[in-house]
């Protein structure tokens, strides 16, 4: 295997390791639940001992040492947990905790390439002192069960039957598995799973998919220990393929599981039960339900019966072994993943949506070439053909961006999923009740967007903790239930994802904010500002208002990178709060950050670009129309207020020769949520697609401008950064307007850059 590999499996083991921890940290959530009740729910127990479980096997086999080393004795945790030999206590949830914490940074070093120093001596040694019975924190055993084992002593030996071992194997299957295979059987044995065998009966052409569909069912309620080929095969098919795999799951379970693939239903699989961990004495080769297997076992399987006629067949597991699941022994997260899904590098996905922009370009090229041959009489023939290709070609290339677009989107649940855990640890150290409450998690949104906003949304839900909700006593005291809750919400508002987190804490105080603002020099003394001036403040950098300062805020740093990561993704953040009844941050994003839909306009002999989604009207405006206010021009519409933005005059062109009048003048109005503008220009062109392009190194920080296209008869066309806009100007259309900040942002001379 060379370095190539070698790097490649690292990577899928990371990738699926890092899915297992949050699954991981989403269940043991779950369990804290049922600290303190009389039974602990039987099948979460079994999920988060399949993941533990899953992840020591992964990390042996990529030599991932430490990790398997803390998975192990957190694995023997749990299984005494399972079997009710240890009771479910408030440390015991703190101590799976720290041990997933660890396995995270492991995983971190692990991506670094480097020795970060991360130990894990004392915390297998706490666990193997939980494990010989030494618990810092008193518990009661469980009421439906009797102590099975002295306090201060390790486990007595357990007169249950012996434990199975690999000379239980019967010896056809014993000849097919590797050392390493062989040990992964042992060990899952040990751990209460059975074992099982299936015997695929093939055609040639579906082989690789159906192996890879079954294989992928199989894990879901198990895990598959070897796959192997056989000479054997039945009349009428091509290969056989004989899969061992481990799972708490009954054969019932396990025939209903796997037969329900659809691509099984021309082929042959038989199933059948190898060993029963419980029961390893029992006869070892019992079939599934209407199957008959095509290899004979060791010893005479029993005729293969239907479930309800061997209802007998053997007897009721042991009280201190968990049953197996009702229903599945796999976790939800598990279950619900489809077999047809490969991982993608999402630099491939880029390098597609760069090559369906190129093709976007050239369909450009080609309109303007048919526009160009369209009033020429003796190329009728060839305009009609092409402007007929042009369409079919057009709309071809409509569904190929589509479908890219949908593979780049991911559900916002994937970066939702974390935070629980988190404000679970925030709430603890800051001695508060707080619930967190999670809505929308299956709206998409390009995932390069996704992974941005990690940060921004741990340091808002860290305020909202620790700033905003406010401690039992102090709720009680104000009439609010002891428990608080912060809402994490997402949803879609046309081209635009909306994510909201709002607590019902004790507000923000503006006379708060304006007097910090004063002490810092920001202000001057009597300034009139509204309120959305004065929420703005907490944006600046190093500006808190916090009375107090704690480890995880209060500093007054972080702020001010939210709002830029933001207005880098091109989206915009708001804040609604009301004191002593909670605040809600509102981030608006775009979908995607690719190929957009543009709305070209002329300012004296300029093209720009306005991106299509914020345009919400545009109208001609005559010059009776215009009225001052505060020095601001400003037009009715309808029944607002709305702001005029001359693009002429703050881009430097009104000295521009030009000879249109003024009444040909056009109002493009622009906005997001209730933040809106009217853009002056000259001339309305047409809407066009077009792909984004950076203004490179030295021109990306120019105010106003998002970036650039080119247009099919190859002119450089920049596009309008709307949200910069309306920020800049901070205007809002709700309420009378006040003198707005002059737009010195946008010198003339940036526009030569």
């Amino acid at each position: 295997m060379n370095q190539q590999d070698i790097d490649e499996l690292t990577e899928v083991f990371v990738e699926e390791s890092q899915e297992i921890v949050e699954n991981l940290n989403k269940e043991i959530l779950e369990l804290e639940k049922e600290v303190g009740t009389s039974t602990v729910n039987r099948e979460l127990l079994n999920n988060i001992f399949r993941y533990v479980h899953t992840l020591k096997g992964n990390s042996g086999l990529a030599g991932a040492d430490k990790l398997r080393d803390l998975a192990h004795k957190m694995e023997s945790l749990l299984d005494r947990l399972r079997k009710d030999k240890i009771a479910l206590s408030p440390f015991m949830v703190d101590i799976l905790f720290e041990g997933i914490d660890r396995i995270s940074s492991i995983l971190q070093e692990i991506i670094s390439g480097t020795d970060q120093g991360i130990v894990i001596d004392d915390l297998v040694q706490q666990l193997e002192e939980v494990l010989a019975g030494n618990v810092p924190q008193a518990s009661e055993p469980p009421s439906s069960s009797p102590p099975t084992e002295e306090p201060q002593q390790p486990p007595p030996p357990s007169p249950e039957p012996p434990e199975p071992v690999a000379s239980q194997i019967p010896p056809d299957i014993h000849r097919i598995l590797t050392t390493y295979e062989e040990t992964r059987l042992t060990q899952n044995l040990q751990h209460g799973f059975r074992i099982y065998e299936a015997i695929l009966n093939l055609s040639m052409d579906k082989f690789e998919q159906i192996v890879t569909e079954v294989i992928h069912s199989i894990n879901t309620i198990g895990e598959v220990i070897a796959k192997a080929p056989s000479s054997k095969t039945l009349p009428g098919y091509d290969l056989q393929v004989r899969l061992i795999f481990a799972s708490l799951a009954s054969l019932d379970e396990v025939t209903q599981t796997v037969h329900a693939l659809p691509i099984l239903a021309d082929q042959h699989c038989a199933l059948r039960l190898l060993i029963d961990s419980a029961h390893p004495a029992a006869s070892p080769a019992q079939p599934a339900a209407n199957q008959v297997s095509p290899e004979p076992s060791p010893a005479p399987a029993p005729e293969a019966t239907s479930a309800a006629e061997r209802p007998a067949q053997s007897p009721p597991p042991p009280k201190d072994r968990a049953p197996a699941p009702t229903k599945s022994a796999v976790p939800k997260d598990f279950s619900d993943q489809s077999g047809n899904t490969v991982r993608v590098d999402i630099k491939k996905l880029d390098n597609l949506m760069n090559i369906v922009g190129e093709l976007v370009l050239a369909k450009a090229r080609y309109m303007q070439f048919e526009s160009e041959l369209e009033g020429i009489t003796a190329y009728k023939i060839l305009y009609d053909n092409l402007k007929r290709n042009n369409k079919v070609t057009s709309k071809k290339l409509e569904d190929l961006r589509e479908a890219i677009l949908q593979v780049r989107m991911v559900q916002i649940g994937s970066l939702f999923n974390r935070f629980p855990r988190i404000v679970r640890d925030l709430a603890k150290n800051h001695q508060k009740q707080i619930q967190l409450v999670l809505e929308g998690q299956e709206t998409e949104l390009d995932k390069a967007v996704v992974d941005e906003m990690g940060d921004p949304l741990i340091h808002l839900i860290r305020n909202a903790v620790g700033h905003g909700i406010e401690d039992p006593v102090t709720r009680r005291q104000a009439g609010k239930p002891e428990t608080g809750t912060i809402t994490l919400r997402a949803y879609q508002e046309g081209s635009y994802i909306v994510i909201e987190i709002q607590d019902d804490g004790a507000g923000m105080h503006l006379n708060r904010i304006r007097n910090k603002a004063l002490e810092a020099g920001l202000i001057e003394k009597g300034a009139k500002l509204s309120d959305n001036e004065l929420l703005n403040f907490i944006f600046h950098p190093g500006f808190s208002t916090a009375k107090t300062v704690t480890d995880t805020s209060g500093r007054g740093v972080g702020m001010d990178v939210v709002k830029l990561t933001i207005s880098n993704l091109k989206g915009i953040i708001d804040i609604q709060t009301t004191p002593g009844v909670g605040t809600k941050f509102i981030v608006k994003l775009p979908l995607t950050l690719a190929i957009i839909q543009v709305l070209l306009v002329k300012v004296s002999h300029h093209t720009y670009a306005i991106p299509l989604s914020s345009v919400t009207e545009s109208f001609r405006l005559h010059p009776e129309e215009i009225e001052i206010v505060d020095g601001q021009e400003v037009t009715q519409l309808r029944h607002l207020v709305l702001p005029l933005f001359r693009i002429k005059q703050a881009f430097g062109l009104d000295n521009e020769n030009h000879t249109k009048p003024p009444s040909t003048s056009f109002v493009v109005v622009i906005g997001l949520a209730e933040k809106k503008i009217g853009l002056v220009v000259d001339e309305l062109l047409e809407q066009q697609e077009i792909v984004i392009k950076p203004l490179g190194r030295y021109l990306s920080q120019t105010p106003g401008f998002a970036g650039a296209t080119t247009l099919g008869d190859g002119r450089v066309v920049l596009i309008l950064d709307i949200i910069g806009l309306i920020e800049q100007l901070n205007i809002t259309a709700k309420t009378t307007l006040k003198k707005p900040q002059a737009p010195s942002a946008l010198r003339p001379e940036d526009t030569n850059s």
